[in-house]
């Protein structure tokens, strides 16, 4: 019985997407939770409490982790590998800053992020530490032979979602499998009805997860009734200002040019402009 492959991040770069493109596939067998954080948040509660948070997994078959923020916690991927080292990795990479805008508009969605970027930063610290692609891909194969990391693309996915999928498939030794996903956005971004009651539904889904109803939230959240009752059909209004930008500028562009170094590829189009 182990876990054999892991999504960690960072959020924002479409884990939910591919959660529930692999669900549909055969030869996958997923949790009902997408979001787990045994490695990084719940690391204590031990090994047999994060095996029964894969209750009704088929082991026989692929089973992997979507815990979007291991990326961000380097004792978590010590932890993964010490768990599995022969683990195959995934990671999404996007844009930094477009990757931060969203992650701001998600934070909005739950019923808090509000406020100026400066302050935002300072305070919900993932929206910078999970676009430093360079620096944590750069600590990541530290741990990891590169051979068991898939780096893939956000952009990938948006222009053409057949290759990005195949390009899973093949790292992880399975046949071409279209889902009912294919071509769809899921997880967007809305604004919330309410801000209060967005802003409760998720403090009690973070209490849940403590103690180990992972798959009960998991549930919730994929349930379209759920999302219609708390989010607005609309787009959300929150944009990132070129004085915004500006800001991030310093944290993501020299970090730009390690990723572009340590992938010999060249990201500098996603460096800030005036």
């Amino acid at each position: 019985m182990m876990v054999n492959f892991f999504f960690v991040g960072p959020s924002k770069t479409a884990s939910t997407w591919v959660y529930q493109a692999l669900s549909e596939h055969p030869e996958f067998s997923l949790p009902k939770a997408k979001d787990i954080y045994f490695f990084d948040q719940f690391f204590d509660k031990g090994v047999e409490w994060y095996h029964n948070q894969f209750e009704g997994c088929d082991f026989s078959k692929h089973v992997g982790d979507f815990s979007h923020d291991y990326l961000i916690c380097f004792d978590a991927l010590k932890r993964i590998k010490n768990y599995n080292e022969s683990a195959k990795i995934l990671v999404c990479i996007r844009n930094p800053y477009e990757r931060t805008e969203s992650g701001i508009r998600f934070l909005q969605r739950n019923g808090y992020g509000f406020g100026r970027v400066e302050e935002l930063i300072n305070k919900h610290t993932e929206l910078v530490e999970g676009s430093l692609y360079g620096r944590n891909i750069s600590e990541l194969y530290k741990i990891f032979e590169k051979e068991q990391v898939m780096l893939l693309e956000y952009d990938t996915l948006k222009a053409d979602p057949v290759a990005f999928l195949t390009q899973i498939y093949e790292f992880l030794g399975v046949s071409y499998f279209s889902p009912s996903v294919l071509g769809k956005v899921v997880n967007k971004a809305r604004p919330a009805r309410s801000r209060k009651l967005s802003y409760l539904v998720k403090k009690c889904a973070l209490l849940a997860r403590r103690l180990g109803l992972s798959n009960l939230v998991g549930s919730i959240k994929m349930n379209p009734i759920v999302n219609r009752l708390l989010y607005k059909d609309a787009e959300p209004e929150f944009a990132l200002t070129q004085s915004d930008k500006k800001l991030l500028s310093g944290f993501f562009d020299k970090d730009i040019d390690l990723l572009s170094e340590i992938t010999e590829k060249d990201y500098s189009a996603w460096k800030y402009k005036e």
